[in-house]
């Protein structure tokens, strides 16, 4: 299999006569070559293999505990690969580790550790531990808070994205008019910053349209829907899994507006 394999009382016997500095080499050696092999591409299924290959490596080095920003970027994917693959107890078990790792490392508001917390409460909704997802969304927020540019609002995606995901963990509250506002927000902070066509402020769109549901604004999310869907067909093409997404939305509010047989076709 072009791979090589070393006996548990070997490894435990070689570890053992390393000086601590020596080991300390060796583990930031192994960090690096781990990092070499990320496919960066955890969504994609042809990736799933590598990333197979490499989880197990990645725990047996220590690497949620590194300094090194590739190989914390190889956590955070090997973290949503877990996720897209549809093992979400492993997922959210390796999120959690990570999390308090670098919040024990490198503090709060360091970037990673801030983007890992998104992925975490993310991952706490996906398996409906909404209060767990509830409390981390709103420590994440006194953060982005905390750490705003003083001279105006914050456009940072990760902000941006850390507030649609509050929208999130609002609408499974019940609270469909919050998730609503802060949608919104998001919405019109990625258009003014990025332009209506850009994939992030795409990505907004769609969750607010989500939201406007929610609200019984059936219309306002059918117009919005379809301008995304125009705009995504120009950028990723018909056959994009983005692209189906917002035509299977734009269905969706076709049937809450009325128009059954209009929805039937589409879909």
């Amino acid at each position: 299999t072009n791979s090589s394999e070393m006996h548990r009382l070997v490894q435990l016997v070689l570890n053992n006569r390393m000086s601590p500095e020596g080991q300390a080499r060796m583990r930031h050696g192994a960090h690096t070559l781990l990092a070499a092999a990320d496919p960066k591409a955890p969504v994609d299924p042809a990736s799933w293999p590598r990333y197979a290959e490499l989880y197990s490596h990645v725990i047996a080095a220590g690497a949620i505990r590194s300094d090194q920003p590739w190989v914390r970027q190889l956590v955070s994917n090997i973290a949503k690969y877990l996720y897209w693959w549809g093992d979400h107890e492993v997922s959210l078990d390796f999120s959690e580790q990570a999390w308090k790792s670098w919040l024990d490392i490198f503090g709060e508001e360091d970037q990673q550790t801030l983007l890992m917390g998104q992925w975490l409460c993310f991952m706490y909704w996906v398996v409906g531990r909404f209060d767990d997802a509830a409390r981390l969304v709103s420590h994440l927020r006194e953060v982005y808070e905390r750490t705003a540019p003083a001279d105006g609002e914050d456009n940072r995606e990760d902000a941006l994205d850390a507030l649609q995901l509050e929208a999130a963990v609002r609408r499974v509250e019940g609270r469909f008019a919050t998730g609503a506002e802060l949608d919104r927000i998001a919405y019109e902070r990625a258009h003014r910053a990025f332009g209506e066509d850009d994939p992030t402020t795409l990505n907004i769109a769609h969750n607010l349209c989500v939201s406007l549901r929610l609200v019984g604004d059936f219309n306002g999310a059918l117009e919005l829907d379809r301008r995304t869907l125009d705009l995504k067909l120009r950028l990723y093409g018909r056959e994009d899994r983005r692209t189906l997404h917002s035509e299977h939305h734009v269905a969706i509010d076709t049937r809450e507006t009325g128009d059954y047989v209009g929805a039937l076709a589409l879909q």
